[in-house]
């Protein structure tokens, strides 16, 4: 992960270690001094339905290239590159 795209139209630029890890079953978040943080989810097209807690959170994918991906988060756009 590089970079959050905040609605507002800030953005953070994030050092190397910070990662979104896609596994068959989860995503997990790897985020530099907060930890890892594992999500069970389900895709339904461009969507990823994430269970968060007892909460379902929709990330929708909106770039999907072999070396970069844009993901639609509820707190703002994750750009990734590999």
């Amino acid at each position: 992960m590089v970079e959050i795209q905040y609605d507002d139209g800030a953005s953070k630029q994030l050092e190397e270690g910070n990662a979104v890890v896609f596994e068959p079953s989860e995503v997990v978040e790897q985020i530099k001094g907060s930890g890892n943080r594992r999500y069970p989810y389900k895709a339904s097209g461009n969507t990823l339905i994430l269970n968060v807690g007892a909460t379902e959170v929709n990330w929708e994918i909106v770039l999907f290239e072999p070396n970069a991906m844009e993901i639609n988060t509820p707190i703002g756009m994750y750009k990734l590159s590999r």
